[in-house]
C-alpha cells in the first residue's frame, strides 16, 4: 500500500485488510511524505504485520509503489489504495486462483466503485469475456486503452524482474505493470468485485480522460519505455511463461 494524507479513509482500509492476514503475511505501507493524521493513524494499530517505510522526500505515486512492490519479501504481491475497502474474502479467493493455477503470474479482480460516504454508484468496473490471457494482442489492445486497475490486481514476485523499475514517465503503474504481465505472464480474470474501489475528489487517477494529444504522447512514451524494457529482458535471457 502507498499513502499520502489518507488519514481520512485509511483506517477503514486497514480495518478491511488486517483480519484477512495470517501471521506470517506484511502489510508494506510506503508513506509518501504525509502531513496529516496518516502516520499516526498507521502506528496505532501497533502490529508486527505492519511494516511501515516513510520517505525522506516525496517521491509520487509511480515511484512510490516501485518502491512498496520492491520492499515487498513474499510470494503474493497485492497492490492496496489508501482509501478503498477490501471484501473480507479477498486474499482467500485470489490465494486460491494462484494455488490451483501455478501459471497464472497476476490475477485482476472486478470491483464496486463507492463514492466519499460509501455507498455503490457502480456494481461492476469491467465486463470480463475471457478467463485467463496471454499475448501481445492483450498488451497492443490495453496500450490503446487500459483495462488494469492497480489497486484490483495481485502477481507472484516473480513477476519483479520484469516490472520493475517502473520508468516515471509512464501513464500509471497498473497500466505498465499489467502490460509487462500480458506480455511476459498470464493473468487470470476474477469477475466477483473484490474491492470497494472509492471515488473522490483527491483520488490520485480521474474518470476525466486526458486530451488527445496528451493521450497520444503517453502511448508513444509507454511504447518506447516498453521496447526499452524487452530489449533489457532479452539481454538478461528472460523467457515468456
Amino acid at each position: 500500500m502507498t499513502s499520502c494524507d489518507g488519514g481520512k479513509y485509511i483506517a477503514k482500509q486497514l480495518d478491511s485488510i488486517l483480519p484477512q492476514l495470517a501471521k506470517d503475511d506484511e502489510l508494506v505501507i510506503c508513506d509518501d511524505c504525509s502531513s496529516d493524521s496518516t502516520v499516526p493513524i498507521i502506528n496505532s494499530y501497533n502490529d508486527p504485520r505492519i511494516r511501515l517505510i516513510k520517505n525522506a522526500v516525496r517521491l509520487g505515486v509511480i515511484k512510490n509503489f516501485e518502491k512498496c512492490i520492491a520492499s515487498a519479501k513474499n510470494e503474493l504481491i497485492f497492490l492496496a489504495d489508501q482509501d478503498d475497502i477490501w471484501m473480507s474474502d479477498k486474499v482467500k479467493k485470489i490465494s486460491r486462483v494462484f494455488s490451483e493455477n501455478p501459471r497464472i503470474t497476476l490475477v485482476l479482480s472486478n470491483a464496486q466503485v463507492i463514492d466519499e460516504s460509501g455507498k455503490v454508484i457502480n456494481s461492476r468496473v469491467f465486463k470480463f469475456y475471457r478467463r485467463i490471457n496471454i499475448g501481445f494482442i492483450r498488451a497492443i489492445k490495453n496500450i490503446v486503452k487500459n483495462n488494469y486497475l492497480g489497486a484490483a490486481i495481485a502477481f507472484r514476485k516473480d513477476m519483479v524482474k520484469h516490472i520493475l523499475p517502473i520508468p516515471g514517465d509512464v501513464p500509471m503503474h497498473d497500466m505498465w505493470i499489467g502490460i509487462l504481465n500480458d506480455i511476459y505472464g498470464r493473468t487470470y480474470y476474477h469477475d466477483e468485485p473484490l474491492i470497494k474501489y472509492r471515488r473522490h475528489s483527491r483520488n490520485v487517477t480521474s474518470d476525466r480522460h486526458s486530451g488527445f494529444e496528451q493521450m497520444l504522447k503517453w502511448r508513444l512514451v509507454l511504447i518506447r519505455r516498453l521496447v526499452e524494457r524487452a530489449i533489457a529482458l532479452a539481454g538478461r535471457g528472460t523467457v515468456h511463461y
